[in-house]
């Protein structure tokens, strides 16, 4: 996962989704058309704080395991 281009994308009032986006094609209708789409709210503001939220309930979980 890592060395990719990512977005967040808000999927409910308090849920977000972490999405792949491809640079290495545009579409005929811009960059991020086959990752978000028309509608979509795009996190532009506090990116760094989602995806520490994000690592940080990936380490509990595996942390509980042992």
């Amino acid at each position: 996962n890592q060395g990719k281009a990512w977005v967040y994308v808000q999927t409910d009032e308090k849920s977000f989704t972490r999405r792949a986006v491809d640079l290495e094609e545009p579409t005929s209708t811009g960059w991020f058309t086959k990752s978000v789409k028309a509608g979509d709210a795009v996190v532009t503001t506090g990116v760094q704080t989602l995806l520490s939220e994000e690592f940080k309930s990936q380490i509990r979980v595996e942390d509980d395991g042992n």
